[in-house]
Protein backbone atom coordinates (compact mmCIF):
# COMPACT_ATOMS: atom_id res chain seq x y z
CA UNK A 1 0.00 0.00 0.00
CA UNK A 2 1.24 3.49 -0.82
CA UNK A 3 0.94 5.34 2.49
CA UNK A 4 2.07 8.66 1.03
CA UNK A 5 -0.80 8.46 -1.45
CA UNK A 6 -3.24 7.87 1.43
CA UNK A 7 -1.87 10.88 3.33
CA UNK A 8 -2.19 13.12 0.25
CA UNK A 9 -5.73 11.91 -0.50
CA UNK A 10 -6.96 12.94 2.95
CA UNK A 11 -4.65 16.02 3.28
CA UNK A 12 -2.93 14.82 6.46
CA UNK A 13 0.24 16.19 8.01
CA UNK A 14 1.47 12.93 9.43
CA UNK A 15 0.82 9.19 9.66
CA UNK A 16 2.79 7.24 12.28
CA UNK A 17 2.78 3.42 12.22
CA UNK A 18 3.89 1.26 15.15
CA UNK A 19 3.94 -2.44 16.09
CA UNK A 20 4.80 -4.79 18.93
CA UNK A 21 5.16 -8.33 17.57
CA UNK A 22 5.49 -9.86 21.04
CA UNK A 23 1.88 -9.03 21.85
CA UNK A 24 0.45 -8.91 18.31
CA UNK A 25 -0.23 -5.17 18.35
CA UNK A 26 -0.23 -2.86 15.33
CA UNK A 27 -1.38 0.71 15.29
CA UNK A 28 -1.27 4.08 13.64
CA UNK A 29 -1.66 7.71 14.59
CA UNK A 30 -3.10 10.02 11.92
CA UNK A 31 -2.61 13.74 12.44
CA UNK A 32 -4.77 15.70 10.07
CA UNK A 33 -3.88 19.29 10.86
CA UNK A 34 -2.09 21.09 13.69
CA UNK A 35 -2.65 24.66 12.54
CA UNK A 36 -4.98 25.28 15.47
CA UNK A 37 -2.54 23.80 18.01
CA UNK A 38 -2.69 20.46 19.82
CA UNK A 39 -4.92 17.86 18.21
CA UNK A 40 -8.20 16.47 19.52
CA UNK A 41 -9.43 13.05 18.42
CA UNK A 42 -10.03 9.56 19.65
CA UNK A 43 -9.05 5.92 19.62
CA UNK A 44 -10.52 2.91 17.85
CA UNK A 45 -9.74 -0.70 18.68
CA UNK A 46 -10.79 -2.94 15.81
CA UNK A 47 -9.84 -6.18 14.13
CA UNK A 48 -9.34 -4.99 10.54
CA UNK A 49 -9.16 -7.44 7.64
CA UNK A 50 -6.09 -5.78 6.13
CA UNK A 51 -3.53 -3.16 7.08
CA UNK A 52 -4.76 -1.05 4.16
CA UNK A 53 -8.31 -1.08 5.60
CA UNK A 54 -6.97 0.04 8.98
CA UNK A 55 -4.92 2.91 7.56
CA UNK A 56 -7.75 4.09 5.30
CA UNK A 57 -10.10 4.06 8.30
CA UNK A 58 -7.80 6.02 10.61
CA UNK A 59 -7.20 8.65 7.93
CA UNK A 60 -10.90 8.88 7.09
CA UNK A 61 -12.02 9.17 10.71
CA UNK A 62 -9.40 11.77 11.68
CA UNK A 63 -10.69 13.87 8.77
CA UNK A 64 -14.29 13.55 10.02
CA UNK A 65 -16.55 16.55 9.33
CA UNK A 66 -17.72 16.37 12.95
CA UNK A 67 -14.15 16.76 14.24
CA UNK A 68 -13.40 19.49 11.70
CA UNK A 69 -16.26 21.63 13.14
CA UNK A 70 -14.36 21.91 16.42
CA UNK A 71 -11.88 24.71 17.00
CA UNK A 72 -9.04 22.21 17.49
CA UNK A 73 -6.65 20.37 15.27
CA UNK A 74 -7.73 16.80 14.58
CA UNK A 75 -6.11 13.39 14.97
CA UNK A 76 -7.09 9.78 15.58
CA UNK A 77 -5.29 6.60 16.36
CA UNK A 78 -6.19 2.98 16.00
CA UNK A 79 -5.04 -0.14 17.76
CA UNK A 80 -5.23 -3.30 15.67
CA UNK A 81 -5.02 -6.40 17.83
CA UNK A 82 -4.13 -9.89 16.73
CA UNK A 83 -6.66 -11.88 18.77
CA UNK A 84 -4.43 -14.96 18.79
CA UNK A 85 -2.64 -13.33 21.73
CA UNK A 86 -4.25 -13.25 25.15
CA UNK A 87 -4.02 -9.63 26.23
CA UNK A 88 -5.21 -8.26 29.58
CA UNK A 89 -7.39 -5.34 28.47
Amino acid sequence: SDYLEHISEFSHEQLVLFADQDVGLKGAIAIHDTTLGPALGGCRMWNYSTENDAITDVLRLSHSPDLLKLEYSTSLYYVWLDHSHDLPL
